[in-house]
């Protein structure tokens, strides 16, 4: 399956719940790099009723499991090439009312927070629900303050929009989590076994983004990287899974 995100990372997106105009800088490492046109991919996957156990265990959902687990991956990852980030910028995708009344649906709007990496998972994942929800209150209310469409095209002619999202220091990556269908389906009378999510987007320095999606109690996770940035992918993998492994047959601590 695919989901396209649009040709943008922030875009129209509103620049409060993207953690606002004086929003804290991701700290400088190899993971910001401008990308190539190339991508690899690779999978992790995980039980969806094992991470909602644990979710629930530390007053968080499973997104801030999944949140947890990413920023746990990309701190082994660093850490293995000698930068030991401690912390990152993650925007996660989430879903709002639309302001006026005439609007139907909803808006998806990049929700900025910062993630602890380094850590026992279970103050982790506490700090990061605790985080996720304080966030969400505060931008709840305020109306979306989007870039307009014509101001974005003219940034985008001029090539501004693309040197500034090359040298962006908002972020660290991007991830985007699907809820799917909750039961297996089929297609021509043959039975859906997995459902792979897929994201294309214009991904600036984002030399790995992380889309995932829920299908039949599995939570599957697509690591989406510059093979030329990201040569050590396999660790950044196994790193992710180890994660998801983690916090879905946790600890007695956990």
């Amino acid at each position: 399956m695919l989901f396209r995100e649009g040709d943008r990372v922030l875009g129209t997106h509103t620049l409060a719940a993207a953690g606002g105009v004086h929003a804290p800088r991701a700290m400088a490492c190899s993971i910001l790099q401008p990308v190539g046109p190339r991508r690899r991919f690779a999978l992790a996957r995980a039980d969806l009723a094992g991470l909602r156990t644990t979710a629930h265990r530390h007053g968080g959902t499973v997104n801030d499991v999944l949140l947890t687990a990413v920023a746990g991956a990309l701190h082994t990852l660093l850490e293995r090439r000698g930068e030991p980030i401690e912390a990152f910028r993650i925007a996660v995708m989430i879903a709002r009312r639309r302001a006026s009344a005439g609007a139907l649906g909803n808006q998806v709007a990049p929700l900025l927070v910062g993630v602890p990496g380094a850590g026992a998972a279970a103050e982790r994942l506490t700090r990061i629900a605790g985080t996720v929800r304080a966030e969400r209150a505060s931008t709840a209310g305020r109306p979306p303050a989007a870039v307009p469409q014509p101001l974005l095209r003219v940034l985008a002619a001029a090539g501004l929009y693309r040197l500034y999202m090359n040298h962006q220091r908002r972020l660290h990556t991007l991830v985007s989590n699907v809820h799917g269908p909750d039961r297996p389906l089929t297609f021509a009378d043959a039975a859906i076994a997995a459902v792979i999510p897929v994201s294309v987007a214009e991904a600036g320095n984002l030399t790995v983004t992380f889309v995932a999606l829920s299908y039949a109690g599995t939570l599957t996770v697509t690591i989406i990287a510059d093979p030329d940035r990201v040569p050590d992918l396999p660790v950044l993998t196994a790193a992710l899974q180890t994660e998801l492994d983690a916090l879905t047959t946790p600890a007695p601590d956990l």
